[in-house]
């Protein structure tokens, strides 16, 4: 099973700092998704997120699920920004960590970072990204994280072993193992992780 950068901030968040006071919400961005990961599915999803961590539910989100419930309807834009923004203001601290930012279409990926930059300070954000075009998160830390060309290949021959018909096919034809690294390994891009 291949780890994330998010994935082990994710799980560390999780494990160390995890209580009803702090929350912890992330976002899985996936290119085949992209058409349903909209700016409301993704905030609707970290309020979510945060409220299963906080006990009770707030009136005013019963409230704005009951309405739109009995009227067949879903939040707009702006009633999820408020309520997210009031669901982060009930903990001491909030992380939110978005993986894969970069799969997100362009004009969903801007609207959720206004959205996130909104949020009080004491929301700490993580981000992990392909570079993509001019990529602003304000004066946030940024840095990149290059896989070392060895340690993808013995990662990459590790799994295809794994893999019964691909390492059959490989024992094979002795060539297709390097072929595939070669590939892969070309398309590999470098991530940009961010705060």
């Amino acid at each position: 099973m291949l780890i994330t950068c998010s994935s082990a901030v994710i799980d560390t968040l999780n494990t160390t700092l995890a209580s009803s006071t702090i929350g912890i919400a992330f976002l899985y961005c996936t290119y085949a998704e992209r058409n349903d990961q909209t700016i409301e599915q993704l905030l609707g999803s970290l309020i979510q997120q945060l409220l299963f961590r906080h006990n009770p539910i707030p009136d005013d989100i019963l409230e704005l699920y009951d309405s739109h419930r009995r009227s067949n309807s879903r939040p707009d834009l702006t009633e999820l920004s408020n309520h997210l923004a009031s669901v982060a203001s009930l903990f001491s601290k909030v992380y939110i960590a978005v993986d894969t930012l970069d799969e997100c279409d362009d004009e969903t990926r801007r609207s959720l970072l206004a959205q996130l930059r909104c949020l009080n300070s004491h929301v700490q954000l993580f981000f992990t990204s392909r570079p993509v075009g001019k990529f602003e998160i304000l004066d946030d830390v940024q840095f990149e994280v290059h896989a070392q060309e060895e340690d993808m290949r013995k990662y990459l021959s590790a799994k295809i072993k794994q893999e019964f018909f691909l390492a059959k096919l490989c024992a094979k034809n002795p060539d297709l193992e390097k072929e595939i690294l070669d590939k892969i390994i070309a398309k590999a891009d470098r991530m940009l992780v961010a705060r």
